[in-house]
């Protein structure tokens, strides 16, 4: 079995036990974390982050996101939501392809707390609209 069976494997294990997964890719310059599964189990487009971050804090932001998920929250493309991520940003949605299907983009605030879609935005911040 070659690693690619490995992670087949392994997708299959976590779409069995939990609905869902992340996928993480990195370059070294930029970042592409989304999920697989949200579509096909809870009815909701895939998510994606492209702000570099650790792992750890992709994990845990994904996981919160699908917890309401499942709990029946229903994120839209530019619709702005207060308290979130550890009740602490506010956050904005915009729809996205990723590899031939559609994802939900998750973008974060600034330090300043400006969304990319405001023009006084740091430029780093920015680059999640465009990536």
């Amino acid at each position: 079995m070659d690693s690619r069976d490995d992670t087949k494997n392994w997708e299959n294990e976590m779409l069995e036990k939990y609905g869902w997964y992340i996928h993480y890719q990195t370059d070294g310059n930029r970042i592409d974390a989304h999920t697989h599964g949200l579509s096909e189990n809870f009815n909701h487009p895939d998510l994606q982050i492209v702000l570099p971050i650790s792992h750890e804090a992709v994990q845990g932001i994904f996981r919160e996101l699908v917890d309401q998920i499942k709990e029946g929250k229903v994120f839209e493309e530019g619709k702005r939501y207060d308290a979130m991520i550890g009740g602490k940003y506010q956050v904005e949605f915009i729809k996205v392809p990723e590899s031939g299907r559609e994802v939900l983009r998750i973008l974060f605030p600034d330090p300043k707390g400006k969304l990319p879609s405001e023009e006084d935005c740091d430029p780093m911040y920015r680059r999640q609209w465009m990536h």
